[in-house]
């Protein structure tokens, strides 16, 4: 019985540790016994001995045998997969593996960019703590871990991506935009900027992270949530921008993204315009405030200490 595994990297050994029937050690993986050979390879040798020393052992589809010169001073274990369930495994997860097979290969492609609405699975306001003040259930702002919404996301996202939680304030979804008119109270309130750190199904997450597979992982936490991505914060902007005043191809993006569920991808070039157009209207909106002030000779040392200067060097 498996009940722990960590993997760095594909490097020999395939797996840095996994705990085998209470027995911590490493392991290798292949198709068939015979095509082990690290023992014979030159760059290899030294990580084969290590490994030995590591209780290392093999996981195979098929266990035919081992290499005809594979030193006898060293016994090894040989676990064999149960074919069905590699099968089925396989069958479930088929479109993952192609995508990430595919998004392999091509290692001069940018990481993709989503932006999502931010909701209460995310920052969790509204959401009642207990009497310490906090949260039976973290908010994945807490918590930074994520899930898509729609399979063919799950299948499109992946390590390195940027996620972009758009925070919206001042009206409801519904009434953002009215007969091609835009509500001049719609607000964008925050740009909170994360990167993908990894990304497996809720049945892997919960195993590693020794929980129940039926665990409540988010407020709102309706069963159809198949996989979670764990991600880390880049830049948390906190804004207060009028919609209305950002150009139409942002404010088109920002109300598809506002009035309709799931993660939409941008492109680089949308990226940048949205960050660069809501800095200028960020600024344009405090010059005109510190005029204000100027004319009515408020105290402005006191103003500066309660405001948040957000430089643009942030999001580079």
């Amino acid at each position: 019985m498996v009940t722990s595994l960590k993997i760095k990297n594909t490097h020999f050994p395939d797996v840095d540790e996994i705990v085998i029937n209470k027995l911590k050690r490493q392991a290798e993986i292949k198709f068939v016994t015979s095509d082990f050979k690290y023992h014979n390879e030159r760059k290899t040798k030294d990580r084969f001995e290590q490994f030995m020393n590591n209780n290392g052992c093999i996981i195979v589809l098929n266990h035919d045998n081992l290499p005809s010169d594979f030193p006898n001073e060293y016994p090894i274990d040989v676990f064999e997969i149960d074919k069905n369930d590699f099968s089925a495994f396989v069958r479930e997860n088929f479109d993952r593996f192609y995508h990430r097979q595919l998004n392999s290969k091509q290692k001069n492609s940018p990481a993709k960019i989503w932006l999502t609405s931010q909701s209460e699975n995310f920052h969790g306001i509204n959401y009642k703590r207990n009497k310490k003040g906090n949260y039976s259930i973290p908010p994945a702002k807490c918590s930074k871990i994520w899930s898509p919404i729609y399979r063919s996301q799950i299948n499109e996202i992946d390590v390195n991506d940027k996620v972009v939680f758009v925070k919206f304030n001042g009206v409801d979804k519904q009434h953002a935009i009215n007969g091609g008119n835009i509500n001049p109270k719609w607000l964008l309130t925050q740009l909170y900027i994360s990167r993908v750190k990894s990304i497996e199904t809720r049945e892997e997450y919960c195993k590693r992270n020794n929980l129940e597979i039926d665990s409540q992982l988010w407020i709102n936490d309706r069963k159809k949530y198949t996989h979670v991505f764990v991600f880390e914060k880049l830049v948390e902007l906190n804004l207060k921008i009028y919609i209305n005043k950002l150009p139409f191809a942002i404010i088109n993006i920002l109300h598809e993204v506002y009035s309709q569920p799931g993660m939409l991808e941008i492109s680089v070039d949308q990226y940048i315009l949205l960050l660069e157009k809501s800095f200028e209207v960020y600024e344009s909106t405090v010059n005109e405030i510190n005029e204000t002030l100027i004319e009515n000779n408020i105290n402005l040392y006191n103003y500066s200490n309660n405001t948040h200067t957000i430089q643009r060097s942030s999001y580079s």
